[in-house]
C-alpha cells in the first residue's frame, strides 16, 4: 500500500498540490491576520506608557502590512503571499531576537517561516532554514554573552542572562520540530486523502467506461436485432411487418403535407412452376436477385423495396410524379436478369406483373385502401398476359 502511495505521489497533479498549498497558506494568512490586531493593540498600549520607538514603528508597519495581505488573500498567488510571510517571520524574528534578547515573538516567527517553507517547497529547505536561525541565535546569545550587544530598556534586561538564553533556544527547537512535523503530517494525509478520492475517481471511470462499452454493444446488438426484426430472412430486404409500419407513418405525413403516395405490387411470373421444375433452393437463389435487382431502383430514404409475401413484392413510393416510370423500370430490371425460366408461359426467361396505385390520402383513409386497389391492378397485369405493367386508375 506504502509504495503504491510513493507511486502515486511521483505523478502527483500539481494543480492539486496548488489547491493544497492555496488552502493552507489563506489559513495562515488568516491566522496572521488576528495575531496582526493583537500585535498592533499591544504596540500602542507599550507606546503609551515608554513612548513611541522605531521598532515599535517597524512593528506597525509590518502588521498593517500583513492586514493588506489579509483583505486581498484571494487576489494574490500562493507564491507571492507565501514569499511575503516568510520575510516576515525572518525580519520579526530577526528584530526580536537582537533588540529584545529573544523573547516569546521571536521564537515564534522563526517556526512560522519553517512552517510556510515546509508548505511550498522541499524538507531541504526547511533544514537549512532551521540550521540557519539555530546558528543565528546561538550567536545573538554569544554576542550578548561577551557584551558585543547591549540591551536599551529594563524589561529587557531581565533576561539577558544565559539561563534564558538556554529556555528560548529550547523553547524555539521545540516549537520548531512540533510546527514541522505537524504540518508535514497534515500535508502528507491531505495527500493521501487526495489519492485516494482520485483512485476512487478513477474506478468510477473505468466502471463508466466499462458502463459505456456495454451501452453501445448492447444499442448495436439491438439495432441488429431491430434490423432482423424489420428484414426478410431470405432476401434480405424489409419484410411485410416493416413495409406496413413504414407505409401508416408515411400514410399520415402525406394527409398532413397533402402529398400522394403511389404502391407498386409485383409478382414473379409463373414462379410455382420454376420451383416444382428447378427446385427450392434455386428458387430460393431467384428471389433473391430479383429482390436485390428491385432494389436497386430505388434511392430515396421515403422510397421502400419490401417482400409482400411468398413471390409477390411490393414498392411504396411517396410524392413522386414518375411512379409508372419506376414501375416499367422494375419490369425491365428483372427480365435482363435474364434468369432462366424454360416452363413459363410468357418468356423463357423470369419476369414480373407489375400493378401500380397512386393516391392521395384524406383523412378517414387507411392504407388498406390503396392495398386493394394495386391488387386489382396486378390481376389485370395477370390477366391481360403478364410481364406487364397495368395501372388503376378510379
Amino acid at each position: 500500500m506504502n509504495h503504491a502511495i510513493n507511486d502515486r505521489k511521483a505523478i502527483y497533479p500539481e494543480n492539486k498540490k496548488r489547491l493544497l498549498q492555496e488552502q493552507l497558506i489563506n489559513q495562515m494568512v488568516l491566522m496572521w491576520g488576528g495575531l496582526s490586531l493583537i500585535g498592533i493593540t499591544l504596540t500602542n498600549i507599550r507606546a503609551l506608557e515608554i513612548g513611541w520607538t522605531t521598532r515599535d514603528f517597524i512593528q506597525t508597519v509590518v502588521v498593517i502590512g500583513i492586514l493588506c495581505i489579509c483583505l486581498n488573500r484571494h487576489k494574490l498567488s500562493t507564491y507571492f503571499k507565501a514569499n511575503i510571510l516568510v520575510t516576515v517571520n525572518i525580519i520579526i524574528g530577526v528584530i526580536g531576537a537582537y533588540t529584545l534578547g529573544m523573547l516569546a515573538a521571536s521564537v515564534f516567527f522563526f517556526p512560522m517561516g519553517a512552517i510556510i517553507l515546509a508548505l511550498l517547497y522541499s524538507k531541504r529547505s526547511v533544514i537549512i532554514f532551521a540550521v540557519l536561525s539555530v546558528a543565528f541565535y546561538c550567536f545573538i546569545a554569544v554576542s550578548f554573552s561577551l557584551h558585543y550587544l547591549q540591551l536599551s530598556t529594563r524589561a529587557d534586561l531581565l533576561i539577558s542572562n544565559q539561563a534564558h538564553w538556554g529556555v528560548y533556544i529550547l523553547a524555539y527547537t521545540f516549537f520548531f520540530v512540533i510546527s514541522c512535523v505537524t504540518i508535514f503530517n497534515y500535508r502528507r494525509t491531505m495527500e493521501q486523502l487526495i489519492i485516494k478520492v482520485d483512485q476512487q475517481r478513477e474506478m468510477l471511470e473505468e466502471s463508466n467506461a466499462i458502463l459505456e462499452a456495454k451501452s453501445r454493444e448492447l444499442m448495436r446488438v439491438n439495432k441488429q436485432l431491430a434490423l432482423m426484426a424489420n428484414s426478410d430472412a431470405l432476401t434480405g430486404i424489409s419484410n411485410r411487418r416493416h413495409m406496413d409500419d413504414h407505409l401508416n407513418n408515411e400514410w399520415q405525413r402525406a394527409i398532413r403535407n397533402h402529398s400522394s403516395i403511389s404502391f407498386i405490387l409485383m409478382d414473379i411470373d409463373c414462379f410455382k412452376q420454376y420451383n416444382d421444375s428447378y427446385g427450392h433452393p434455386q428458387g430460393d437463389e431467384c428471389l433473391k436477385k430479383v429482390a436485390r435487382a428491385l432494389n436497386e431502383q430505388v434511392n430515396r430514404s421515403t422510397d421502400l423495396v419490401a417482400r409482400y409475401g411468398g413471390e409477390e413484392f411490393a414498392i411504396i413510393l411517396c410524392d413522386t410524379d414518375n411512379a409508372e416510370f419506376v414501375a416499367e423500370k422494375c419490369r425491365q430490371a428483372i427480365e435482363q436478369l435474364k434468369i432462366p425460366h424454360d416452363f413459363s408461359n410468357v418468356e423463357n426467361v423470369i419476369s414480373i406483373s407489375v400493378g401500380l396505385f397512386t393516391y392521395h390520402p384524406e383523412n378517414g383513409s387507411t392504407p388498406g385502401f390503396i392495398f386493394d386497389r394495386a391488387d386489382k391492378a396486378l390481376y389485370k397485369a395477370k390477366m391481360s398476359g403478364k410481364n406487364k405493367v397495368c395501372v388503376f386508375k378510379d
